[in-house]
C-alpha cells in the first residue's frame, strides 16, 4: 500500500481488545496507543464496507483523533475491515491525493485482509 498509493502512514486496528496489528510508514508522537474516536467508530459501524475519506484534514475538527499520524498529515482514509471488525487508517502528506482507483484498491485489500485474519463483525 505504501508503494502503490500516495500513502505515507498505515495503521491496522482491530476493535476487539482495541488492538493495533500494524503500524508502518511515518507515525506521529502519539503512536503508542490508538483509541477509536468518533470517526473510527463510525467507520467500524457493524456491516460497514465503505471507507471514510477525509480529503483535506485541516478542514475537520476530528484531526485531533489522529494524533498517532504525523502532524503534517493532510489526508486520511479510514477503511473498515470485515464489516466493521477493524479498520485500516491510511495517511498521506498531500490533500485530495487518493484517486478512485486507489480507493477501490484499498477496499479490496481490506476485504482480503479481513478474510486472512478471520475477522467478523
Amino acid at each position: 500500500i505504501l508503494e502503490c498509493t500516495p500513502t505515507s502512514s498505515v495503521l491496522i486496528f482491530v476493535r476487539e481488545g482495541d488492538l493495533t496489528l500494524l503500524r508502518s510508514g511515518l507515525m506521529g508522537a502519539g503512536s503508542n496507543g490508538v483509541k477509536a474516536g468518533p470517526i473510527l467508530e463510525k467507520s467500524m459501524a457493524e456491516g460497514s464496507t465503505r471507507g471514510t475519506y477525509l480529503a483535506s484534514l485541516q478542514n475537520y475538527p476530528g484531526k485531533l483523533e489522529f494524533s498517532y499520524l504525523p502532524p503534517n498529515t493532510q489526508c486520511v482514509l479510514v477503511q473498515p475491515i470485515a464489516g466493521g471488525a477493524g479498520c485500516m487508517v491510511l495517511g498521506a502528506n498531500a490533500a485530495r491525493c487518493y484517486t478512485n482507483k486507489d480507493l477501490t484498491r484499498v477496499e479490496l485489500l481490506a476485504d482480503q485482509l479481513g478474510a486472512e485474519l478471520g475477522l467478523t463483525a
